[in-house]
């Protein structure tokens, strides 16, 4: 049951987003838009990050089939 509330409330999102994106699109053209949800993306990746106090790990070696 609440992974159906989750998956209707994420699928909500998504058309919500999609919404908006084709609204930004319109108004400022494909590469401006591009560019705008990308920064707001990173910021919002910013801002939970320092809110949750979460530290990002970086391993020491790549796997060689990332190379």
């Amino acid at each position: 049951m609440k992974n159906n509330l989750i998956s209707a409330f994420i699928g909500a999102l998504i058309a919500i987003m999609t919404l908006f994106n084709g609204t930004l699109s319109n108004t400022f053209g494909n590469y401006t838009s591009s560019i705008i949800i990308h920064v707001i993306g990173l910021f919002s990746i910013i801002f939970v990050l320092l809110i949750s106090r979460s530290k990002i790990k970086i391993q020491k070696e790549i796997p060689i089939i990332l190379i």
